[in-house]
């Protein structure tokens, strides 16, 4: 008998740009290192890859004015869409040769919407 156990967090998500454009995320969160998190976005033709250090996350949640761990659960809410049910997130994708941006904004009412961060990947 084999037994694979995961030590990871791993969610595929589809994301619908604000354009109608249809993406996929592969969102990674090791247990041993629950701070960086590893994401591959795909559009079906070009693939970026990043790992989100835990320093570009404390840095974004200063920004955003928010503590870490709040932070985090946001960030991952919108990368995954595991509480899609109950939050609804936008997303904005704008890529310049071989640079994507990731650009995701929770939309908190009808007339309220905040961005709350936005990723530079590069191949």
């Amino acid at each position: 008998t084999i037994v694979i156990r995961s030590r990871a967090m791993q969610r595929l998500s589809n994301l619908v740009a604000e354009n109608g454009q249809r993406y996929y995320l592969l969102t990674k969160q090791d247990d041993r290192d629950a701070h960086d998190i590893k994401l591959v976005f795909t559009d079906g033709c070009e693939v970026w890859d990043k790992t989100v250090t835990k320093d570009e996350l404390k840095k974004w949640a200063k920004e955003a004015s928010m503590d870490l761990s709040h932070y985090m659960e946001e960030t991952l809410k919108a990368l995954t869409r595991l509480d899609s049910s109950r939050t609804d997130f936008q997303y904005e994708v704008k890529i310049e040769g071989s640079r994507l941006q990731l650009i995701w904004k929770k939309v908190v009412s009808t007339d309220n919407i905040k961005v709350w961060n936005s990723m530079e990947y590069g191949i």
